[in-house]
């Protein structure tokens, strides 16, 4: 273990400083900050300062546990090095974990939207109106822990159901997840839970087989389902995708700083000795760009990007009071390049002296 831990901070903030949007550098930089707070070391003053051994999530790191963490700082640090880079697949997941697409953020945005719900049968399932956030009217009361009149459901059984608002999530992610392409989720959803109705050897299928199928069903799409982003934000990548605003202008970075003239001429012969003993090497070559290679961020190129990798997978929930499923609300999905598409297919006017020397 030969990594600095304060070093390795260092390096991930200042790469954090030179992300492309000002939303990806604090939500980034918050990360970073709260991962190495969570296993930093609490200390307690008695006359001097000594460390209790245990960290902020309540368990001591071993030896192994340290060389884990190490290595995943190191691997983010090359995340964010390569998206700062021009390599467009760490940029596509810098760009989904700030907007909730993928890690920490997604799984807090989800839980915000499904909380407060009721999950029964449908005979007795209770629809609540929801707002633009996904939060339902019965997340004010008290008495909201999957009860009915009929009493508790146990979860997973063959009466249990997804909360409403998560089930038409589920079905207006399943009519457009086609469409995500490489940049979507490694899971797709599942709009039905169907199982078998026998077993291998032909026999019912017994209560426990049922409620772990369900169970995997509804992982498998909690794995796979993104939930909407609130509108100010879902305002704001629309805008940069379209163009309405422009994009922010890149941070510059600090110049490298200058080596002596020895070290320049005692670089140039250590180069001059390595071409001797192992002779000359390779120039670019098209296996080396395998896992990509870097691009300049022009402004037609970044917006394709975020519209690729966050708008196309982002939903907006609007509020419509005769929606067919009595949620009021519907889903609305839209990568913003839609009207440049429909732009371009559209026959220009030709011009008044073209008409009349084809026509004349």
């Amino acid at each position: 273990m030969t990594t600095n831990p304060v070093h390795l901070y260092r390096a991930l903030l200042r790469e954090c400083s030179y992300l492309p949007l000002p939303r990806c550098r604090s939500s980034m930089k918050a990360y970073v900050t709260e991962s190495f707070r969570r296993w930093l070391p609490k200390y307690k003053y008695t006359g001097t300062l000594t460390t209790l051994g245990r960290t902020n999530t309540g368990r001591v790191p071993d030896f192994l546990k340290q060389v884990q963490l190490l290595h995943r700082g190191r691997k983010f640090h090359s995340t964010l090095k390569r998206a700062n880079e021009g390599y467009l697949v760490p940029l596509e997941k810098v760009l989904r974990m700030t907007y909730g697409r993928t890690g920490p953020r997604r799984h807090e945005m989800l839980e915000k939207f499904i909380a407060g719900t009721t999950a029964a049968t449908p005979a007795t399932r209770k629809i609540d109106h929801v707002d633009a956030e996904g939060h339902s009217d019965s997340d004010n009361n008290t008495n909201n822990d999957c009860h009915d009149d009929t009493g508790p459901v146990p979860k997973y059984s063959r009466t249990w159901h997804p909360p409403p608002q998560f089930q038409a999530l589920i079905d207006s992610q399943a009519e457009h997840q086609h469409l995500f392409g490489r940049s979507g989720p490694n899971y797709k959803v599942k709009k039905r839970f169907t199982p078998p109705a026998t077993t291998t050897w032909g026999e019912p299928l017994s209560e426990r087989r049922y409620r772990n199928l369900k169970h995997d069903w509804h992982v498998q799409n909690l794995k796979a389902v993104l939930p909407p982003l609130p509108e100010q934000e879902y305002k704001e990548v629309y805008d940069l995708v379209t163009g309405a605003v422009e994009l922010p202008a890149p941070i510059p970075r600090r110049p490298k700083a200058r080596v002596s003239p020895e070290e320049e001429d005692r670089q140039i012969a250590e180069r001059h000795a390595s071409m001797i003993h192992e002779g000359p090497r390779p120039g670019p070559r098209a296996k080396d760009d395998m896992l990509g290679r870097p691009h300049r961020l022009t402004p037609r190129l970044f917006r394709r990007t975020l519209a690729r990798a966050v708008l196309k997978q982002a939903p907006l929930v609007k509020a419509a009071p005769s929606s067919h499923d009595g949620l009021g609300m519907v889903f609305v999905w839209d990568d913003g390049l839609w009207q440049n598409i429909v732009k371009n297919s559209t026959p220009k006017q030709t011009r008044q002296g073209q008409k009349e020397l084809l026509f004349s």
